[in-house]
């Protein structure tokens, strides 16, 4: 996930595939240290856990439409996030969304649920997973303290995932949630909020060379 031309790879080795219901797409790292991936040069964090994700759900979508089972039952999608999100405040920048997130101080209407129901779900804190392996010093003892009190173990965390791509249905497309589906982080609701994720979106696409989505999210072949 750390290379744009490794997450392309395996969407066209997927493109072989005879048939395809679901993906649920899962890596991220957490880095306790400024670093920046190889490719771009973008922070490690921004780059695995943002835009490559992107880049591999977008790939995926139009993978999905060609290889789902039947010409009836959607694919699907699910991409893994986290309760932080709720948490996160944004001052908004005054140039570039995604270069205010790349420096060592600041570490429904594309796709049709007829094709690909996407949905974000929320595994919670979950133990031995491995994530927070770099941590030391008091970030690490959180972490610990966090999964001894509240962290699930990895089947449970797991069932989310089955939940999500097999039990719910287009009611879900376009939502986020853990077992429910639940509202987005506040500031998605506000003026400044929809004026970021709309400039964030713009970027991502230019940082993907994406220009055209829809074109791009029609198409399984992707040039790179």
């Amino acid at each position: 996930m750390e290379s744009s031309r490794s997450v392309c790879e395996f969407a066209k080795r997927c493109n072989t595939l005879e048939r395809l219901d679901v993906v649920v797409v899962n890596a991220g790292c957490a880095e306790q240290t400024f670093q920046r991936a190889d490719g771009n040069g973008r922070e490690m964090m921004l780059q695995v856990n943002y835009l490559n994700t992107v880049l591999l759900a977008t790939l995926m979508v139009s993978v999905l439409k060609e290889k789902k089972s039947n010409g009836v039952t959607s694919g699907r999608l699910t991409l893994v996030t986290s309760d932080m999100a709720l948490w996160v405040k944004l001052n908004e920048p005054t140039g570039s969304l995604l270069d205010s997130f790349d420096t060592p101080e600041n570490s429904d209407e594309v796709v049709s649920s007829d094709e690909v129901i996407i949905y974000t779900v929320n595994p919670c804190t979950a133990k031995g997973t491995g994530l927070m392996r770099e941590a030391t010093g008091l970030p690490k003892v959180i972490f610990n303290a966090a999964c001894f009190l509240i962290g699930r173990n990895k089947v449970d965390a797991a069932r989310h995932y089955l939940h999500s791509a097999l039990a719910l249905g287009k009611e879900s497309h376009g939502s986020y949630g853990d077992w429910e589906i639940r509202p987005y982080p506040v500031v998605m609701y506000t003026d400044s909020g929809q004026k970021m994720a709309e400039q964030l979106w713009r970027e991502t696409l230019e940082e993907l060379k994406m220009k055209d989505i829809t074109t791009t999210l029609g198409r399984a072949h992707w040039q790179f």
